[in-house]
C-alpha cells in the first residue's frame, strides 16, 4: 500500500483524472487499481486549483513507454499504466510521453524520432524525464559506456538548462567564420566543412559546457577554447579533438544512428567566458555542434533520470549481464552526480535498487520490461521525490 500512502500525504491536490484512470486499471483488470481506489479506504481526491495543470515531458525507451501494458505491443504506445502516467497522476500532473521502444541515446541526437527533444524550449519550471541507456548497452555492451554517458549527460543536461541559459550551434547566437550549415541533423546543430571555420559564444556561469558530436566513419578534428586557454581532452590527452566514432549505429531503431551528441565540460570561474570552437580539419566529412552553456550555482528545471535497469536474473545474458549493467549503472551515478555537482537539478531515479524496481518480481514474462506493478513501484517512487 506505499502508494496509497503517497497519494494521501502528498501536499497538494490529485487532479480528477485520478479517478478516471483508476476506472481504466479496473477496465484492463490491472492489480494497480487497488492501490489508487481500494487500498486507500476512505480516500477521495479533492479537486486542484483552477491553474494550468504542470507538463512534464517524458523521454527514453520501452522501458519508460510501457511497452508490453494494457495490449501495448508496438514501439510508439503510451499506456496509463507506464510509469510517467503514474508519476503524473499522483503529482496532478499533465504527460506528454514522447519515450519509443527500441531508441537510444543516439536517436535523440536526431529530429524525427518523435517530438524533437531539441525543438523543447526549456524554461525556468520546465519538468523533464528521461530514461536512456539499456539499448545503448544492448547494442554495443562494455566498450560503449564513454560514447553512451558523453550522449546521454549532454541530452540530460539540455533538459536541465533553461533555453535563457545555452546557446544553440544553429542561429545566430555565436559568431561564426567560414561557412556554416543549421538545421541538421535536429534544430540545435551546425556544421561546417571548411578547415578553420570558427564558431565563437559567450556565456555566464562557473561551469562551461559544450556539446560536440561524435560520428560514425568521421576523421574530423577540432579544438576548444575557454577564454583563449586550449581544452585538454581527457581522452586523448592533446588539445585536438577527434569526432570519431567507431560504431556504425543500428538502422531502424527507430533511425540510422550516426551521430552522438558528446558534452565537453570545462569547469571555470563564475564569471563571462568566450568559447571557441575552431573546425581544424574536416577531412572530407563536417564538424558539427550541438550548443554550448554556462551553469551556476543553481538551475530550475528539474529532469527526472531513470537509471540503468536489470533484467529479471534469467534474462542477464550477453551485453545484459549484471557485470555490464553494474559498469552501466556506475556511468549514471558518476553522470548524476557531476551535473548536480554542478548546481542542475537533476532527480535521480535508481532503479537498481528493489525497493524501487525488483526484476525477480516485477518483469514481465519477457524478463526485461516492467509489469503493472514494477511501473507502479517506480512511478510512485518518482512521485515522491
Amino acid at each position: 500500500m506505499l502508494l496509497c500512502g503517497l497519494l494521501m500525504n502528498r501536499k497538494h491536490s490529485i487532479y480528477p483524472q485520478a479517478v478516471k484512470l483508476g476506472g481504466e486499471y479496473l477496465k484492463y483488470g490491472m492489480f494497480f487499481s487497488t492501490l489508487i481506489l481500494i487500498g486507500c479506504s476512505g480516500f477521495v481526491p479533492t479537486r486542484a486549483p483552477s491553474v494550468p495543470p504542470q507538463i512534464v515531458n517524458a523521454w527514453g525507451n520501452s522501458q519508460t513507454q510501457g511497452y508490453g501494458l494494457q495490449g501495448c505491443s508496438v514501439l510508439t504506445c503510451h499506456p496509463e499504466t507506464a510509469w510517467p502516467a503514474v508519476m503524473a497522476v499522483i503529482n496532478g500532473w499533465t504527460l506528454n510521453n514522447q519515450a519509443y521502444g527500441g531508441s537510444n541515446c543516439a536517436d535523440l541526437s536526431y529530429a524525427g524520432t518523435s517530438q524533437s527533444l531539441w525543438d523543447v524550449k526549456v524554461d525556468a519550471a520546465s519538468k523533464n524525464i528521461y530514461g536512456h541507456f539499456r539499448n545503448d548497452q544492448i547494442q554495443y555492451g562494455q566498450a560503449y559506456i564513454a560514447y553512451a554517458r558523453g550522449c546521454i549527460e549532454a541530452q540530460t543536461a539540455w533538459l536541465a538548462i533553461p533555453e535563457a541559459d545555452k546557446t544553440r550551434a544553429a542561429g545566430t547566437g555565436c559568431v561564426k567564420t567560414g561557412t556554416w550549415v543549421d538545421g541538421n541533423p535536429n534544430s540545435a546543430a551546425s556544421y561546417t566543412s571548411t578547415a578553420g571555420a570558427t564558431m565563437t559564444c559567450t556565456v555566464t556561469g562557473s561551469t562551461i559546457y559544450f556539446a560536440a558530436a561524435r560520428q560514425y566513419n568521421s576523421s574530423a578534428t577540432f579544438t576548444l577554447s575557454v577564454d583563449g586557454v586550449k581544452v585538454v581532452d581527457p581522452d586523448s590527452g592533446i588539445t585536438i579533438f577527434s569526432q570519431a566514432m567507431v560504431f556504425p549505429g543500428v538502422s531502424g531503431l527507430p533511425i540510422n544512428q550516426k551521430i552522438l551528441a558528446n558534452l565537453i565540460r570545462v569547469p571555470s570561474s563564475n564569471a563571462n567566458h568566450k568559447v571557441v570552437y575552431t573546425c581544424v580539419d574536416p577531412a572530407g566529412d563536417v564538424c558539427l555542434a550541438f550548443y554550448t552553456a554556462a551553469v551556476g550555482a543553481v538551475e530550475t528545471p528539474v529532469v527526472y533520470s531513470l537509471s540503468t535497469i536489470y533484467n529479471a536474473p534469467a534474462e542477464q545474458t550477453g551485453n545484459m549481464d549484471a557485470p555490464t549493467t553494474d559498469l552501466y549503472h556506475a556511468a549514471w551515478l558518476a553522470m548524476v552526480a557531476e551535473l548536480t555537482g554542478d548546481g542542475l537539478n537533476i532527480i535521480p531515479i535508481d532503479a537498481t535498487i528493489p525497493a524501487v524496481y525488483n526484476s525477480a518480481t516485477q518483469s514481465q514474462d519477457d524478463g526485461i520490461h516492467e509489469n503493472v506493478l514494477g511501473h507502479a513501484s517506480i512511478g510512485a517512487h518518482a512521485a515522491a521525490q
